[in-house]
């Protein structure tokens, strides 16, 4: 079980600055973001917690004098109580809604996605996982072979086995993660459909799949994708999200060098999803 540190942040109306501190929060190593009672929280594991490398973020221009942080230590025992203070139900394009089994008067939808978290990253507040929900309820995923990289709570896995996904391989680096995703695939009923693994892009080996979601970062994006190109199927799609509108272009030139194309490109709050395919 892992313990956390929560950055406590003040917010600024400056929602480019705000984006721009978030990106640099998120390649320091921040895992996940909300926002509460005026505030942006901000979380890393304590043993990844490097006081010097934030303080040296927040005294940079153009940061200085406008952000500043708190740091608060929270232990595994608190964290369900602290999303469970947080967690609303959340609704994709009124086709699907993300919720917790303390949730009640849930609209109707087409899929309904039962999640308790555990100090994961997954729970559809988030602009990219609602950004990848939103491209995979657009998907014909009737017998398709899925991969959900870096799958956290298990939402995104857990949908397209909703959707009829034949089988999903769900791949997170956190063995907490992994447990969540265990736990959340059944109590949706789709663990028969699912196969979750503790590894990296390296357990792919020469698996081929027709559709792969990968809601990471742009630095693991970046190093990952050859390999995510290798393992796409001729005719399969690559969606990829965890970063921000201004670091697309850098992608995808990255994926134009692995011979993959644009088929789409959405963003919400700043945050993007990129969908692409194979050049033929």
């Amino acid at each position: 079980m892992y313990d956390y540190i929560k950055l406590i942040i003040n917010l600024s109306d400056d929602e480019i600055l705000m984006d721009i501190l978030i990106a640099e929060l998120a390649d320091a190593g921040i895992e996940a973001f909300d926002e509460n009672d005026g505030k942006l929280n901000a979380y890393i594991r304590k043993e990844h917690f490097y006081k010097e490398t934030f303080d040296k973020i927040f005294e940079k221009t153009p940061f200085s004098g406008i952000f500043s942080y708190s740091v608060e230590e929270l232990m595994q025992e608190n964290w369900n109580s602290v999303w469970e203070s947080n967690f609303e139900p959340v609704t994709v394009d009124n086709k699907c809604v993300i919720y917790a089994s303390f949730h009640n008067g849930l609209p109707e939808t087409d899929y309904k996605i039962l999640i308790n978290p555990k100090m994961t990253f997954g729970t559809g507040h988030h602009d990219t996982t609602y950004l990848c929900v939103k491209a995979i309820l657009d998907l014909d995923l009737n017998g398709k072979n899925v991969l959900d990289m870096g799958c956290g709570t298990g939402i995104l896995g857990i949908l397209s086995a909703m959707k009829g996904a034949a089988n999903v391989t769900a791949i997170d680096n956190d063995p907490l993660a992994v447990e969540n995703a265990v736990e959340n695939a059944v109590l949706n009923g789709v663990e028969l459909k699912m196969n979750i693994f503790k590894g990296e892009v390296n357990l792919l080996n020469n698996q081929k799949f027709d559709v792969i979601i990968a809601n990471i970062n742009r630095n693991v994006l970046l190093n990952d994708m050859e390999k995510y190109a290798a393992s796409l199927l001729t005719d399969g799609l690559l969606i990829i999200s965890g970063f921000f509108r201004e670091d697309a272009e850098l992608l995808l030139n990255v994926a134009k060098s692995l011979n993959l194309k644009k088929v789409k490109v959405s963003s919400r709050n700043g945050w993007t999803v990129i969908t692409l395919s194979h050049e033929h």
